[in-house]
């Protein structure tokens, strides 16, 4: 009856695994970064959760084996078998953290380049400007060149940013 009840525990652990593993293989490409790490925190959630099954399941196995049970070589591999797999997902679940981080950071760098592209393009559309030639209004026109060097200058750290975060 134990033996029948560890290869149940065991084959419950192999689905649960096996949906897991599925998941972790499947590829994101339609969905956005934050959507798919919350997804990711909640698979996390579950490995730990599960984690706790999992060391009962390596606990039953040591008793059955302690016990000099008459399958305990079969339960050992059985176990080792589960602790390994389980050692697996947990490294795939590391990786796949890390490359949703990457993906993360180049999803900003993305959206941040984005933003000083059009912000340049908008600053050279007025650098562009042939109002210069009119004569009227020269005050003004050079009040706004000064905000306009002043805005340039302010936004220099910032591009200046994004270029050593695109370089790295």
């Amino acid at each position: 009856l134990e033996l029948q009840l560890f290869y149940r525990d065991c084959e419950q652990a192999d689905t649960w695994m096996s949906a897991r593993e599925a998941f972790l293989n499947q590829e994101d490409a339609g969905d956005n970064v934050e959507s798919l790490i919350k997804k990711h925190e909640d698979f996390d959630k579950a490995i730990a959760s599960q984690q706790e099954k999992i060391s009962g399941l390596e606990t039953f196995a040591n008793q059955l084996i302690n016990q000099d049970h008459y399958e305990k070589d079969a339960i050992a591999d059985k176990r080792n078998q589960i602790l390994q797999r389980w050692e697996r997902l947990k490294g795939a679940l590391i990786e796949k953290r890390s490359k949703l981080g990457e993906s993360q950071t180049l999803q900003q760098f993305s959206r941040d380049a984005d933003e000083i592209e059009n912000w340049i393009a908008e600053k050279f559309q007025i650098a562009q400007e042939e109002s210069y030639r009119d004569p009227t209004h020269i005050q003004q026109k050079h009040q706004k060149q000064q905000a306009f060097e002043a805005e340039l200058a302010a936004n220099a750290d910032r591009i200046a940013t994004l270029i050593t975060a695109g370089q790295n």
